[in-house]
């Protein structure tokens, strides 16, 4: 968040990150022609730990807090209308002396009072989620659905947990069911549009991305996750364009930033997509991928030193980035920390033991420390994985041949 700056909205979406109250003022106010219903406002001040919410949120992008944000907003409208319903209802049942019309309006009433309910239990499964609870949340929002088979709200938040859990296909499921059931709301679409970017089913993801800015202009995460799909389509033109509107909507988003670097990065122009990554970083630093990419740039223009402080930030965010470990031995290979480097790339092989690049560089280090059994046995399994490559061959030949 930048300058550990939230807005009112974002603290809501996140409001187990509020440490103390600091005063609440209580009000009351007559709802209109209904003398006996009191409506309470409460008004709090409340404080927040910038270092705790960023301890505990600083990994959460703004996309997601905007898309937590805009369905919170739908169902308070949703809530407010059943609420609104019930209370007419009542009335209604007051005027009337007609048994048969009373029956209707009392069944009407536990409908709407059941589709209160289960609003009320979708949002218990909105909090688990943003705790990081999963499995509590697709329970909150399975019981949900159960009260309320009608309801597209816990639909689409089985949608985003099955998108973190990459498992796309549930995803596009649960968001084509939301849809179906309410399809004036621009989330699903853009959760649609995500799904299909995820599944490299580019095209689908352009047309659902813009089926969400047609329900919401202002929708800075559709507008990043088209320019994702033009990315990876190779127009890196209108990649750039519906970048830079999610990042005119929502200028501190670090998402957008950082994909425009990824677009100068595949075109090899390395200034530029480090000026981005910088910017990214400068709003939220803790992206693994983004100070991967910025090693990689480090370690194409020579300078070891920043390259491994980036790869090492980077595994410091995501300790199961085995791209990042593996680079981190490669340089410290070339700097000759051999201990250093058979530390790393084991930390690589044990989250991806296939890694051919991997075991050559484990191979490199134990050589360097004098193991050659150890280095014999790491050349070998690249060579297995890899055998087209040469290098590898001929360093095993060699340390082979030191091993007697």
């Amino acid at each position: 968040m930048k300058n550990n700056t939230l807005t009112r909205d974002q603290i809501r979406v996140f409001s187990s990150s509020i440490l103390r109250v600091e005063d609440s003022k209580m009000s009351t106010e007559p709802v209109p022609n209904v003398p006996e219903v009191i409506r309470y406002k409460c008004h709090v001040k409340v404080w927040i730990d910038p270092d705790e919410f960023l301890r505990k949120f600083g990994s959460v992008t703004m996309e997601k807090a905007e898309d937590q944000v805009r369905l919170n907003k739908d169902q308070e409208i949703y809530r407010e209308k059943n609420e609104n319903e019930i209370v007419d209802l009542r009335e209604q049942y007051k005027k009337t002396n007609d048994d048969n019309k009373r029956k209707e309006i009392v069944s009407a009433i536990k409908r709407n009072e059941t589709k209160v309910t289960a609003s009320q239990i979708y949002q218990r499964g909105v909090e688990s989620y943003n705790r990081g609870d999963l499995a509590d949340a697709i329970k909150f929002y399975n019981q949900s659905i159960s009260m309320n088979e009608k309801y597209s709200a816990p639909w689409t938040g089985l949608g985003w947990i099955y998108n973190d859990q990459e498992q796309y296909a549930k995803a596009i499921e649960c968001f084509q069911k939301s849809i179906e059931i309410y399809s004036d709301f621009a989330v699903p679409y853009n959760g649609l549009s995500y799904a299909y970017n995820f599944s490299k089913d580019y095209n689908k993801a352009i047309e659902y991305g813009n089926k969400a800015i047609q329900f919401d202009p202002k929708y800075a995460a559709a507008w990043n996750n088209i320019g994702f799909a033009y990315n990876n389509l190779g127009n890196y033109g209108k990649a750039i364009e519906y970048y830079n509107k999610a990042i005119s909507i929502a200028p501190n988003d670090e998402v957008p930033l950082a994909n425009i670097g990824n677009v100068y990065y595949k075109q090899e122009n390395f200034d530029k997509a480090m000026e981005y990554y910088k910017k990214s970083i400068n709003v939220n630093a803790n992206h693994s991928s983004v100070w991967y990419n910025l090693g990689n740039i480090y370690g194409q223009k020579g300078d070891i030193d920043k390259a491994i402080e980036s790869y090492k930030k980077a595994t410091s965010l995501d300790s199961q980035n085995a791209r990042a470990w593996n680079m981190l031995g490669h340089l410290h290979n070339k700097k000759q920390n051999f201990e250093d480097a058979q530390r790393c790339f084991k930390k690589a092989l044990k989250i991806n033991p296939n890694s051919a690049s991997a075991w050559a560089g484990l191979g490199f280090a134990s050589d360097g420390l004098g193991d050659y059994g150890s280095s014999y046995e790491a050349y070998k399994k690249a060579v297995e994985l890899e055998p087209s490559n040469e290098n590898y061959k001929k360093n095993l030949v060699t340390v082979q041949q030191k091993r007697g």
